[in-house]
């Protein structure tokens, strides 16, 4: 369960009527699995929030829903989590991937069946860079290599594959045109949404105030996208 609030006075009002209400359906805050965090522009060490009999630790990143979550609100940190993740699953995979009975069609499916989607879960809400990007497709070219192995050329020596070899492999289907395919078959869905769910609520809201100046790729409003993907 995820609690925003604008303000440590309203989080704590919305806490004490969350906690009474789940108290008379005898349940009970855990204090030790409660984290607290300021979405901001810049990383803050702040104090740990009080309220009432219940001190919650503050933190500076924190994993919602299998998502890393952090202050600034980049995608830096989830995207490399799921790489990590994406790697333990080709390793569990690992006798399936190197044994010699199952071909190399077989072992693409296992990749994009099993290995892919945990390395792209939630993307529908990343804000991807440059940066970002070369990550995943280096990440996908190394399964890739693993998968198809090197090749021969005309003199006889063999070598690893191409960048533009495993993309003639795969239909030129790479990990970053499958996760634009992914966000744009979720705002088609956001779209379809009648208009008083919140994610439609969230996409038609016009910010208030004035824009700040510089890069504007880590505002709030990506933030609250994003978690109101997870309420549904």
């Amino acid at each position: 369960m995820a609690i925003l609030s604008r303000n440590k006075n309203a989080l704590k009002d919305v806490l004490d009527n969350t906690e009474s209400e789940a108290r008379e359906r005898g349940l009970i805050v855990n204090e030790n699995k409660t984290k607290y965090m300021e979405v901001t522009r810049t990383v803050v060490n702040g104090n740990h929030l009080q309220c009432g009999k219940y001190e919650f630790k503050h933190v500076k990143e924190l994993s919602y829903l299998g998502s890393q979550l952090n202050q600034t609100n980049s995608t830096n940190c989830e995207i490399q989590a799921r790489i990590i993740s994406g790697n333990r699953c080709y390793y569990s995979c690992g006798a399936l991937m190197k044994s010699r009975a199952l071909n190399r069609s077989s072992k693409l499916k296992i990749y994009t069946a099993l290995i892919r989607p945990v390395v792209t879960y939630g993307c529908e809400a990343w804000t991807l860079t440059s940066r970002n990007e070369q990550k995943l497709r280096i990440y996908q070219q190394k399964i890739l290599r693993k998968i198809f192995g090197p090749i021969q050329d005309e003199n006889g020596i063999w070598r690893i594959r191409k960048n533009h070899e495993l993309d003639e492999l795969i239909g030129n289907a790479d990990i970053v045109r499958f996760i634009k395919s992914r966000r744009m078959a979720w705002l088609g869905h956001v779209m379809r949404m009648d208009g008083g769910r919140m994610p439609r609520r969230i996409l038609k809201w016009k910010p208030v105030g004035r824009r700040i100046r510089g890069d504007q790729e880590k505002d709030g409003l990506k933030m609250l996208r994003m978690i109101s993907r997870r309420w549904e």
